[in-house]
């Protein structure tokens, strides 16, 4: 009767750990499937600069990690908003990024 309650247990660490695992893999594949365009390209154009021409200028890994956020961004529709209200600042209360841009912008020059 023990070996049962121990199997049984040890089956139910089993799937709650799948399930877990499951949980985990549905999170990743719906975020590398979104297909809707970085806003960091637009917010970048507000200011004047575009992450090709910051990364041409030397700043490719620091585009690549800030597209990264972008993409992980928990305020995309607070960003959207700004930006469809046509603004050229204000980003700075809501986006990670907004510390990287005065970098960024010295690929203007």
């Amino acid at each position: 009767m023990e070996v049962i309650i121990g199997n049984a247990a040890l089956l139910g660490i089993v799937v709650a750990i799948a399930l877990l695992g499951v949980q985990a893999a549905t999170r990743l594949w719906r975020s590398l499937g979104d297909d809707r365009p970085l806003l960091i390209g637009e917010v970048m154009s507000r200011r004047g600069m575009t992450p090709p021409a910051a990364a041409a200028a030397g700043y490719r890994a620091e585009i690549a990690l800030a597209e990264r956020i972008c993409a992980a961004c928990a305020a995309q529709e607070r960003c959207r908003h700004w930006l469809a209200e046509g603004k050229a600042t204000g980003y700075e209360e809501f986006c990670p990024n907004a510390g990287r841009f005065p970098l960024f912008e010295r690929s203007k020059a």
